[in-house]
C-alpha cells in the first residue's frame, strides 16, 4: 500500500533536496519506488533498495558457555527483540531482560542496530547457524563455530586393560568449590555428562565419577581401557569428556596391537618352542580374575598361561607329536574372553633323511637317520642305487622319526648314488658317495 512522504517546493531552477524517514513497516530487504509527483507534468520514478539486516557473532569461534556478543544491523528501529528471536544451531538461546536472564533488554536505537551478549549454549563442536527473527517476519542468519576443548591423553598409546590419564584445562570454570553446590561443574556420569569412546558412554567400571574439575575449568583423572571388541578392534580412539555445563574436551588414544615371536621358527615335532607376546592385555576381566591367555599350535591348544604386569609373556611349550610335517602352522596366543590375540608362523620341516658318514667303501656301515615321517610307520623299502638293503624290519617311532644302520653292499659302482627309505605315505632319499677300498 502506498505511503505519503509529504510534500516539499523546488526552487527557481526546478530542483529539491528532501529527507524522509523509511517507514517503518517496509519489508526488509525489498526494492521499493519513490513516485514524486509535481501538480503540472509527468511524474518521476525512482528506485531505493532495503538491504537485508546484517549480524556479527563476536568472537566467532566459542565454548559451550561462553560470552559472545551478538550485533545486529539494518532492522527496524526502536524494535525490542521478544524471547523467542534467537536461535544458534537450531536451539533456543535465551536473551536479556527476560526470565533469569539479568540486563536490559535487545532493543534497536534510531538506525535500526542493536548489541547485547548471550551464552552459547550446549551444542555439538562444528559450525552452526545463528538465527534472528526481523520485525517483518525476515530470518537473519550468520554463523558460530563452537569448539571443543583438547584432551590430552598420557601416555597416548595403550593397551586393553591399561590405565591412562586425562587432562583438560578446557572444561567450564567454577564459581565455588564448595562440593555439592549445583554450580561447580563436573563429569558427573549422568545424562550426557559422561566420558566416551567413539560416542559411547564409558561405565563406572573404568572410570571413577563423579570427576573433580578444578575453578579454572581443570581436570585430571585416570581411565582403564575396556578390553572388550569395540576397542580391540579399532587401532584408534576418540576419547571424549562432558562436563556438567555441556563443555566438551576430546583427544585420540591409539590402542597398540599384540605381537608374538616364536624362537626357533622351524623345528620338528615334539621339539621345544620359546613363545614371546607383547602388548595383550593387563588388569582383570569382567569376572574379577586375571585375564588367561590361551596358546595354540594351529588348531590344537597347548597351554594356558597368564600376561604379566605389562601385558607381556614368555613361555615354551613342545610342538605336537602329531602336528603334520612339511607344513606351516600357526602359534595364537588368544585372551580368553576378550578379542584379544596375536599370531606367528612356525614350520615343521618335510621328511627328510641324514646320512652318517655320507661317504665310504663297499662293507662300510652307514647310519640313517630319518625325521618327519608318519608315525609309526613301517619302513617298506630301503634302496642304496639299484639295489635293495638288507635290513631287520623297522619302523618310525610316535614322532615319525628313526634310525638305521646299513652296510653299503658290494657291486656298487663308485661315486654318487641316491638312498632312499619309504614307508606306504612316504619317500625321500640322499646322497651318498661310493669310495673304493
Amino acid at each position: 500500500m502506498p505511503i505519503n512522504l509529504g510534500t516539499f517546493e523546488v526552487d527557481k531552477r526546478g530542483d529539491f533536496d528532501i529527507e524522509f524517514q523509511i517507514p517503518q513497516n517496509a519489508r526488509v530487504p525489498s526494492t521499493n519506488r519513490i513516485i514524486v509527483t509535481p501538480r503540472f507534468g509527468e511524474a518521476l520514478t525512482v528506485f531505493h533498495f532495503i538491504p537485508n539486516s546484517r549480524i556479527t557473532v563476536n568472537p566467532g569461534t566459542a565454548l559451550v558457555g561462553d560470552e559472545i556478543v551478538i550485533s545486529l544491523d539494518g532492522t527496524r528501529s526502536d524494535y525490542t527483540l521478544p524471547t523467542g528471536a534467537l536461535n544458534i544451531g537450531g536451539t533456543h538461546v535465551p536473551l536479556p531482560g527476560y526470565v533469569d536472564v539479568p540486563g536490559e533488554k535487545a532493543k534497536t536505537n534510531s538506525s535500526g542496530s542493536a548489541t547485547f551478549t548471550v551464552t552459547v549454549p550446549v551444542l555439538a563442536s562444528g559450525r552452526h547457524t545463528v538465527d534472528i527473527l526481523g520485525a517483518t517476519g525476515e530470518v537473519t542468519t550468520t554463523s558460530l563455530t563452537v569448539l571443543e576443548g583438547i584432551l590430552q591423553i598420557v601416555p597416548a598409546s595403550a593397551i586393553p586393560g591399561q590405565t591412562v590419564y586425562l587432562r583438560s584445562r578446557y572444561f567450564s570454570p567454577s564459581t565455588t568449590n564448595e562440593p555439592g553446590r549445583s554450580n561447580v561443574p563436573e563429569i558427573s556420569g549422568v545424562g550426557e555428562s559422561m566420558l566416551q569412546i567413539d560416542g559411547q558412554r564409558v561405565g563406572p567400571n573404568y572410570v571413577n565419577y563423579p570427576i573433580k574439575i578444578g575453578l579454572d575449568g581443570q581436570a585430571f583423572f585416570p581411565f582403564t581401557l575396556p578390553t572388550d571388541s569395540s576397542v580391540t578392534s579399532m587401532s584408534q580412539l576418540r576419547i571424549s569428556a562432558i562436563d556438567t555445563e555441556g563443555r566438551r574436551s576430546a583427544g585420540n588414544l591409539r590402542v597398540s596391537k599384540p605381537i608374538v615371536n616364536v624362537s626357533p621358527d622351524s623345528g620338528l615335532r615334539d621339539s621345544q618352542i620359546t613363545l614371546r607376546g607383547w602388548g595383550f592385555v593387563v588388569g582383570k576381566n569382567f569376572l574379577g580374575n586375571t585375564h588367561r591367555i590361551e596358546l595354540y599350535y594351529g588348531e590344537e591348544l597347548v597351554k594356558l598361561i597368564h600376561a604379566d604386569s605389562q601385558g607381556g609373556f614368555t613361555t615354551q611349550f613342545r610342538v605336537p607329536k602329531d602336528a603334520d610335517a612339511g607344513t606351516e602352522h600357526a602359534v595364537t596366543a588368544r585372551v580368553l574372553f576378550a578379542d584379544v590375540q596375536a599370531s606367528a608362523a612356525h614350520k615343521i620341516p618335510a621328511p627328510g633323511i641324514v646320512l652318517s658318514p655320507d661317504r665310504g667303501p663297499a662293507g662300510s656301515v652307514v647310519r640313517i637317520i630319518g625325521t618327519g615321517y608318519p608315525p609309526n610307520a613301517p619302513m617298506t623299502s630301503v634302496r642304496l642305487g639299484f639295489r635293495q638293503a638288507s635290513v631287520p624290519p623297522s619302523k618310525t617311532n610316535d614322532l615319525g622319526n628313526f634310525s638305521l644302520n646299513i652296510l653299503v653292499p658290494e657291486g656298487l659302482q663308485l661315486g654318487q648314488i641316491t638312498v632312499s627309505v619309504s614307508t606306504i605315505s612316504s619317500s625321500t632319499s640322499g646322497k651318498f658317495i661310493v669310495t673304493a677300498n
